[in-house]
């Protein structure tokens, strides 16, 4: 796993990948519209595609990614848009307080997935949100193994008495020329307590 430390990521936001303008995220796109705007963490942000969108809709926004290539496009491509761009690794990164909704789309680190997303999950704030898109694990061999999940590791991630609304799905989306993301949807609300 340690293939996704930060030389990986450096290496893959350095080279032509930096240049790539993708889609604001489908799910995140679905779910924004029913939340009410407020802080946000963008975790293992790229470029900032999604990061920009939701500082356009009203959120205050922290971006992390631990490549600062991908730092520094994301800073170029917001341009005024205020964002907190941080350069750090989310396996040591720990933020200075919690957010009201906390997405995470792909993202792979040196520890499990598993492991990645409990760290995330800490970090949403009484009655926020989670949203986590992780690449499905699949007979497929899409990805490697390690990065990849099944709907159990999801089911199983989060206790049913800090949560509520938890959701998993397996969706299915063609890309733009023809390649097809099966990818495993989590979204969750913190209980107002916890």
């Amino acid at each position: 796993m340690s293939e996704f430390g930060e030389d990986f990521w450096q290496e893959h936001w350095s080279g032509g990948n930096a240049a790539h303008s993708s889609p604001v995220n489908p799910y995140l796109r679905a779910l924004v519209p029913r939340l009410s705007a407020g802080t946000a963490l963008d975790a293992g942000c790229g470029v900032g595609t999604e990061a920009v969108w939701l500082a356009e809709n009203g959120w205050d926004v922290t971006a992390v990614d631990i490549s600062p290539a991908a730092i520094a496009e994301g800073e170029r491509r917001a341009g005024a848009t205020a964002i907190d761009w941080v350069a750090a690794d989310l396996t040591s990164w720990e933020p200075s307080d919690r957010f009201d909704l906390v997405f995470s789309a792909y993202a792979h680190a040196s520890i499990s997935q598993v492991e990645l997303y409990r760290r995330l999950a800490r970090w949403v704030r009484p009655a926020g949100t989670l949203l986590i898109v992780a690449h499905r694990h699949s007979a497929h061999g899409d990805h490697p193994e390690h990065a990849t999940v099944t709907g159990e590791d999801l089911g199983g991630l989060l206790d049913a008495g800090v949560w509520s609304d938890v959701a998993v799905s397996e969706e299915e989306r063609r890309m733009h020329g023809g390649r097809v993301l099966r990818d495993l949807v989590l979204t969750a609300v913190r209980s107002p307590e916890s």
